[in-house]
């Protein structure tokens, strides 16, 4: 019971991960990418501070240690994703994001030295042929597709390093620390690039404070407790959602197009990911 509590919980990230999108791009028409990031951040850092202060925790050496490589894995994964949301749409996003499922079995060779099944690598060909018609049939294949393929990299790098670390840390410590690399990086690179917003309508504002709260301190917090229980893969594998969810906020409420040759595209990348953790499925 205890894993379908946490399978519930990835669920309800998931759908809020793949609402995040739509929103974080239409914010970028008012804060620019690394100062979005910045605030989202440290304001998620300032939520988990409060909680370890509230509840005197300890903040060891090992635990600042592995929230400051998460905090790095999480900066690679989050700047690149709303860099590319200036030159992508939302749904492309999602499902170039969608890669790291496939990318998380492959990449755990380096980390638990086990070769990959058949099965994953027919995966990876599907989802490969499956960016391609997302992306590359129209000619619309740009820097901000590109780049987003750097977070499906840097998510996937983050899925298994929480892996290794789940129950052997305070969580809230290593989220905590985590959040506050993820905004001092973000926030570096907006006084470097002069991306500091000029003013902070309050329906902007009201964004960055969800995206803090409930797509960044919930939803971490959520992972790295349920991957005490979960294992990467099937982690991974619940997170095959996201792009959904991304794609019906898109058409649903920004009026996004999706064509035919999108849809099959998306399609095979769905396919891929599903056969590369089918096996999985049973709880």
């Amino acid at each position: 019971m205890k894993g379908m509590k946490w399978i519930a919980l990835l669920l309800l990230v998931t759908m809020i991960w793949g609402s995040t999108f739509s929103l974080v791009k239409e914010n970028l028409k008012v804060f620019g990418t690394f100062a979005q990031l910045a605030m989202r951040f440290l304001l998620a850092a300032i939520v988990l501070f409060a909680i370890v202060k509230w509840g005197r925790r300890k903040i060891g050496a090992q635990d600042v240690k592995s929230g400051a490589i998460l905090g790095f894995l999480l900066f690679l994964g989050y700047a690149p994703q709303t860099f590319g949301l200036n030159y992508t749409s939302a749904t492309n996003s999602a499902f170039i994001t969608g890669l790291f499922v496939i990318l998380v079995p492959i990449l755990s060779i380096f980390f638990f030295a086990k070769a990959p099944e058949r099965k994953i690598w027919v995966a990876s060909l599907l989802a490969v042929c499956g960016l391609f018609l997302l992306t590359g049939t129209s000619g619309n294949w740009n820097i901000g597709d590109a780049m987003t393929l750097l977070t499906a990299l840097g998510f996937a790098l983050h899925i298994i390093y929480t892996g290794k670390i789940a129950g052997k840390c305070d969580p809230y410590v290593v989220l905590a620390v985590q959040f506050l690399a993820s905004g001092i990086l973000s926030f570096a690179f907006m006084l470097a690039l002069g991306q500091v917003p000029a003013e902070y309508p309050i329906g902007a504002v009201g964004i960055v404070v969800f995206l803090a709260v409930f797509a960044t301190a919930f939803a971490q917090w959520v992972q790295i407790e349920a991957q005490k229980f979960i294992s990467a893969p099937r982690i991974a594998l619940i997170f095959i959602g996201e792009p959904v969810f991304a794609m019906l906020t898109a058409v649903v409420f920004f009026g996004e197009g999706v064509g035919a040759v999108q849809m099959a595209g998306a399609g095979l990348i769905l396919l891929g990911m599903f056969i590369a953790e089918y096996e999985k499925i049973r709880l």
